[in-house]
Formats: structure tokens, C-alpha cells, sequence
């Protein structure tokens, strides 16, 4: 593994465990959106906010 992406890893691991411990909460309800592989902020489509 790269030497800055591990870097990186370890750096993000305290936040990734605590929304883990959250989204992992018995009873907990979430809604998943479907994706195609893309990892980018997707915004909605013009045809979805127009009337």
C-alpha cells in the first residue's frame, strides 16, 4: 500500500469506527441509495427538480 494512502487510512480509522458503532445501532433504519460505481457527490438531475 502506498506509503501517504496508509497515512491517510489511519488518519480517517477513529471517524470510520464511530459512524460504524452509529449506523451499526440495533433498531437503527437507514435508507440506501442505488449506485452505479461511482464514488463522486452526486447532484439531482434537472428532470428530477423540474415540475
Amino acid at each position: 500500500m502506498p506509503t501517504q494512502l496508509a497515512a491517510q487510512l489511519r488518519s480517517a480509522a477513529p471517524a470510520l469506527a464511530e459512524l460504524e458503532a452509529i449506523t451499526a445501532a440495533p433498531g437503527l433504519v437507514v435508507a440506501h441509495a442505488p449506485s452505479h460505481g461511482i464514488w463522486t457527490p452526486r447532484t439531482p438531475s434537472s428532470s428530477a427538480t423540474s415540475s
